[in-house]
C-alpha cells in the first residue's frame, strides 16, 4: 500500500492508502490542486494580519509556501483552534509556518484531504472505496 500525502508522528486524522500510484501521485501533485484541510490547535497568537500574509503565500527560511486560507476558530487563553486550508503539502508545513510567527503547534488533525473527509471515523477506523469511484476522480 502507498501513503497519499503524509503526516508526521506528532499528526493525526485522515490518512489515505492506496495501491494505484497513479492515483496517489494525481492527488500528492500541487498543480492538481487538491485542498488538505487541517483543524489546528496553537499555543500563541495569530491575527488578521499574519491570515492576510497566508492568503497570499509567504515565504519561510527561503522557502515559499502557495496561499494557505486560515479561518480563526476558538480562543481559550494562549492556545487557539484554526482551520488551515491547503494545496501542498511540504514537510511540515503548518509547524514551520505557525512557528515563523511565533506559534507552537501543539495538536494537527488533517479532517480532509480533496474529496476525502474524515467525517465521523474514529482513531483506528477504516472504510473502504469502490473501485469505480477512484476512475471517476483520476479522470476529472
Amino acid at each position: 500500500l502507498i501513503s497519499i500525502g503524509r503526516l508526521d508522528y506528532n499528526s493525526e486524522g485522515l490518512l489515505l492508502l492506496t495501491n494505484n500510484g497513479n492515483f496517489a501521485r494525481k492527488l500528492e501533485l500541487p498543480q492538481n490542486k487538491f485542498q488538505r484541510t487541517y483543524k489546528v490547535r496553537i499555543f500563541g497568537t495569530i491575527n488578521n494580519k499574519i491570515k492576510d500574509q497566508l492568503k497570499n503565500g509567504i515565504k519561510v527560511n527561503s522557502i515559499k509556501y502557495k496561499p494557505i486560507e486560515l479561518e480563526l476558530e476558538d480562543e481559550k487563553g494562549k492556545n487557539r483552534w484554526l482551520t488551515m486550508r491547503l494545496y501542498e503539502g511540504k514537510n511540515r508545513e503548518i509547524r514551520k509556518i505557525m512557528d515563523h510567527f511565533g506559534c507552537t503547534v501543539n495538536r494537527l488533525i488533517r479532517i480532509s484531504y480533496g474529496p476525502f473527509n474524515l467525517k465521523d471515523l474514529k482513531p483506528g477506523q477504516l472504510t473502504e472505496l469502490k473501485y469505480k469511484n477512484f476512475n471517476k476522480l483520476l479522470k476529472s
